[in-house]
């Protein structure tokens, strides 16, 4: 029995005796009604769109909420309960992302200057005893924003150039971009 596929059975017993004549048998029948309770027997499952990969600006602020994880389980009360856990990853990110037991994904750190791909696992766990999980890896890409100017390098104290009359002009500068 599967409560997920059927959760109640309607039953009509019928009962009889057994005399040595068949004439003087007696029957009765009686309504059951028979309800299937829950065992803790499926994993929680993400929703697809919650964890496709979540691109962010290096000036996301501290408290930033990236994500929104999604996750559903078949089973009832609490074994059908979700809730989120980040889990294990190469290297401390911490210091940059948390994840909520809601599956609220948000910044928790400076991202200045820490631009790149980081990745790490998220489960999916139900509150059943004992409790399953699910896990995916989350990949959260850091984007450098355009916010240096650029400077000019090798000019003068002055800033003036002073350049002969020729019929062909060559002028190098060189422009450093943070």
């Amino acid at each position: 029995m599967d409560r997920e596929t059927l959760n109640e059975y309607d039953l009509i017993i019928k009962v009889h005796d057994n005399p040595k004549t068949e004439s003087y048998r007696k029957y009765n029948t009686t309504h059951v009604k028979i309800f299937i309770l829950d065992a803790n027997d499926n994993q929680p499952e993400f929703k697809s769109d919650s964890i496709q990969p979540i691109n962010l600006k290096e000036t996301a602020t501290n408290g930033t909420i990236m994500r929104l994880l999604a996750a559903t389980d078949k089973d009832q009360g609490e074994n059908g309960t979700v809730y989120f856990e980040a889990g294990h990853s190469n290297g401390n990110l911490s210091d940059l992302f948390t994840v909520q037991k809601t599956g609220e994904v948000t910044v928790s750190g400076n991202l200045k200057d820490r631009v790149g791909i980081y990745s790490f696992k998220v489960l999916a766990l139900d509150k059943g005893s004992p409790p399953l999980n699910t896990s995916v890896n989350l990949t959260i890409s850091i984007i450098d924003e355009n916010n240096h100017s650029p400077e000019f390098l090798g000019l003068p104290e002055n800033n003036i150039i002073s350049v002969y009359e020729v019929k062909t002009f060559i002028l190098s500068l060189s422009i450093l971009l943070l």
